[in-house]
This record gives structure tokens, sequence and C-alpha cells, in this order.
């Protein structure tokens, strides 16, 4: 009975955790899918800076690069190396072994006269017993050492420790090691304008959602205001004061803006997708936008358009320091120099000191050993031409950086010139379209307050309606394209930066 009780005991506290666990994870999991669905600008610049693809492969490859500096600083270092190895030999081959006595000398040497011109005196060379046997010896103890030389060990162990210090190279290594740091340092600028690049796009982008998002809810206002268009169509034909085709007309107009809303859902799927994609998040999850305006109804970068404003009254707004392109290229050009530097430097010779050690014995150990330790010096004498063509080369490319750079630098004025006008267009736009919007709302209200009461066709409703969704339209590309033309002007000027500190 109490066993019982414990048992029921135990299972009632194994459901009351699998019920907590379960609504961890479901909160867990609703927090999670939640915290897309309304995204402030500022929220999304962070995650695109985290999480864009393009712009951790940009990272990555600038560490790659940033190795390049540390090899060529590695190269005023001295190189060391050690090898070993290890033979072992086989076969039948024996020792070499030669042995005389005195009677093979004597059997050589022993009829060795010579005979003295014009007399008959001759000299005997033969030698004794006792001389024979001497010279035997002396050639048995000569050959012996030799035959003891020709003896095949069975293995050999070998360690060889290297050094190579380079002592003077005539600025090859210094130029290195510059070439190296200027590129690296266009990389940095590189990464700083993808960078700059992908604020100024997630910013864009994320007023063309909100655009689409308008484009949508201003076609259910259409369709809404279609809808009650055709229900005083249909209340004067019972009346008799219209003809069916006042009706036919309406039921056109309802169905042209259902198509219309079929085209902006898509037209802002797509756009959530892109979005989605920038931003780097998965794929499947479903984003909302917060939208751009905030609680005192203030327009988005109110305080750089003022800015943009007052620098361009004095003539000064134009400023190219801080762009990463030119920035890039100036490095470029630095890095052209040191090649240019290191090319002239292959005219004089490189010095660097140079030793080994090695070990050598039949079995592993290091009792014979044997060392060397010099000066290498190396120098060209002749090379075709190969070395001034080079230089030649160099020069040129040199130069042909130069030239890109002012190239560059005047499509960036040119660019930003563009961007400045459509910002001062988009402004002028914005304010036209306001007007637009209050004649069209009259025109609107004159032309459904006319045709309910019998003077008017239903065209003419019509007509004022889709001025007035034309005007409202136009208001809002005018906003939008504002904020993408001081969104230009600042990625042109390289400072994307004040954008993302204005959103927060």
């Amino acid at each position: 009975m109490v066993s019982t009780k414990f048992k029921n005991l135990g299972f009632s506290y194994i459901l009351i955790i699998l019920i907590v666990i379960g609504i961890v994870i479901s909160v867990a999991v609703t927090v999670d899918a939640a915290d897309y669905d309304s995204l402030t600008l500022e929220e999304s610049l962070v995650i695109a800076l985290e999480n864009n693809r393009g712009l951790l492969a940009s990272g990555e490859e600038l560490q790659g690069i940033r190795t390049t500096v540390d090899m060529a600083e590695a190269a005023r270092l001295p190189n060391i190396s050690i090898s070993s190895s290890y033979m072992r030999f086989g076969g039948d081959m024996e020792q070499f072994e030669f042995e005389l006595d005195g009677s093979d000398i004597q059997d050589l040497f022993g009829d060795l006269v010579i005979e003295i011109p014009d007399t008959d005196e001759t000299i005997d060379l033969s030698p004794g017993d006792e001389a024979a046997d001497e010279m035997a010896d002396g050639i048995n103890e000569f050959f012996g050492t030799i035959g003891e030389g020709f003896e095949q060990p069975d293995s050999i162990f070998q360690t060889e420790l290297s050094l190579q210090q380079p002592i003077y190279t005539f600025g090859r290594i210094t130029a290195g090691i510059d070439q190296a740091e200027a590129g690296y340092g266009a990389a940095e600028a590189g990464f700083e304008g993808d960078r700059q690049e992908l604020i100024h796009e997630v910013i864009t982008t994320y007023n063309n959602v909100l655009m689409a998002e308008e484009l949508l809810e201003m076609q259910y206002d259409i369709r809404e205001q279609v809808e009650g268009h055709l229900q005083v169509v249909e209340s004067n034909l019972d009346a008799g004061m219209v003809t069916e085709m006042d009706r036919h007309e309406a039921m056109v107009a309802l169905s042209e803006v259902e198509q219309e809303i079929v085209e902006a859902r898509s037209n802002l799927a797509l756009a959530k997708e892109g979005f989605r994609s920038l931003l780097g998040l998965e794929r499947g999850t479903e984003i909302g936008l917060a939208g751009t305006g905030s609680a005192n109804g203030d327009r988005l970068f109110a305080e750089l358009e003022e800015e943009v404003f007052a620098r361009a009254e004095d003539n000064e707004w134009i400023d190219m320091a801080d762009n990463p392109q030119l920035e890039a290229l100036g490095y470029q050009q630095e890095a052209g120099e040191a090649s240019l530097e290191m090319a002239e430097a292959e005219r004089f010779p490189t010095i660097a000191m140079v030793g080994s050690y090695t070990w050598e014995d039949e079995s592993f150990g290091f009792e014979d050993s044997s060392w060397s330790l010099g000066i290498n010096v190396s120098f060209d004498i002749f090379d075709g031409g190969q070395r001034r063509a080079e230089i030649e080369q160099a020069e040129a490319e040199l130069r042909e950086m130069e030239y890109r750079r002012e190239e560059a630098e005047d499509g960036l004025y040119i660019e930003a010139n563009r961007a400045l006008n459509a910002f001062e267009d988009a402004i002028n736009q914005e304010e036209l379209a306001a007007e637009m919007i209050e004649q069209a709302e009259q025109q609107l209200r004159l032309a459904e307050l006319r045709y309910s009461e019998g003077v008017g066709v239903s065209t003419d409703v019509l007509d004022a309606r889709a001025g007035h969704s034309q005007a409202r339209l136009a208001a809002e590309e005018a906003r939008f394209r504002r904020i993408e033309a001081l969104a230009d002007l600042y990625l042109v000027m390289g400072r994307a930066d004040q954008l993302v500190e204005e959103v927060k």
C-alpha cells in the first residue's frame, strides 16, 4: 500500500517535470521565433554585421592576408633545419684483403739489374731476404688499411643540422615587408568598404521592404474604397439613377485591384526573402519590420540631412578622405613602390651566413661529427636584361595605379554629386507629392459627391480614385528615394557608420 503511494507520487513528479520542460521549450521557441517579428533598422544592422555571410567571408580573407606580413617578417630571422636518415645495407660483399711475403717481393724484383750505359758495369737492385720481408710488411700495412676502409657496414645513421642567416640583402627583405604591410592595409580598406556597403544595403533593402508593405496596404485601401463605390453604384442602380454599365465598370475596377494585390503580395514576399538572406538568417525564418518612424514622428536621418544641407551651402561637404576605395588604392600604390624597390635591389648581391653540423655513425649516436661555417655571396653577373625589364614593369604599374586612383576619385565625386542631386530631388518631389495628395483627395470627394447626387458618372470617381492612389504612391516613393539617396551619399564619403549611429 505504501509502495503504491510512493510509486504514484514518483509518477506525479515525473509528469510535472515533463510538463515544465515542455512549457520552457515552447516558450523558448516562441521567443526565438518572435525575435524577428518586429525588427527595427538598428536591430537589422546589428544582425547583418554579425551574420552576413559575405562579410564573414571577407573577414576570413583578411585574416589570411595578415599571414603574408608574418611570412615577410620571418625572412629576417635565421632558417634552421634538421634532417636525419637511416640506411641499411645487405649483400655478399666481403672485406678487401691484401697480403704479401718476402718471396713474393723477390719474385717480382729478384732479377732487377740496371745496366750503366756506355760501360760494362751493372747495378743489382734485387732485395735480399731481409729487405724483401721488410718491403712486404710495409706494403701489407698500407693496403691492409685500404682494405679495412672498403669494408661495407651493416647500417648508417646520419643527422645534419643546417643554418642560413641573411646578413645583408640591400633592402630586399625590408621592401618585401613594406609590400606585405601595404597589401594588408589595402585588404583592410577593402573589408571596411564591404562593411559599409553592407550597411548601405541593409538600410536601402529595409526601406524597400517597408515600401512593399506600404504598397500592399495601399492596395487594400483601394480595394476597400472600390468596394464602397460598388455598393453606391448598386444602390443607385436599384434606384434607377445609373445604368448597368456603371456597375460593370466598378466590377472591372475591383478585379484590377485584386490583381494588384496579388502582385504586391508576391513582391513583398520576395523583398522579405532577400532581406532575410542579407541578414544572414536561415532559410524559412519569418521576419517582420517595425518601420522607421519614431514616437514623435521625426524624419529618419533628420540630423544627417541638416548636416548635408549645411555642408552644401559652404561647398565643403564632399570629403573623400574616409572613402575605403581610395584608401585601398593608396595602399596599392605603396605596395607598387615597394615592388619597385625590390626590383631595383636585384642589381646588388645578397650576403648570407651558412653553416651545418653533421653526425654520422654505424649505430645510433653522435660520435663521428663534422661541421662547416661560411659566408655565401650571390650575385647575378648577366641576366640578359631581365632585371631592367622588371624595373620598367614595376614603374609602369606604379604609374598605372596613380592614374586609376585619380580616375576613381573623379568618379566618386561624380557619384557624390549624383547622390546629392537625387537627395534634393527626392525632397522636392516629396513636397510636391504632399500637395498632389491634398488636391487628389479634394477631387475624389467632389467626384464621389457628384456621383452620389446623380450628376456625375462612375468613371469620374474611378479616375479620381486612381489619381489619388498615384499621388500616394509618388509620396511614398519620394520618401524612400530620399533615404536611399542619403545612404548613397554617406557611402560615397566613406561615412556609413554615421547612418548606424543615427538609428540608435
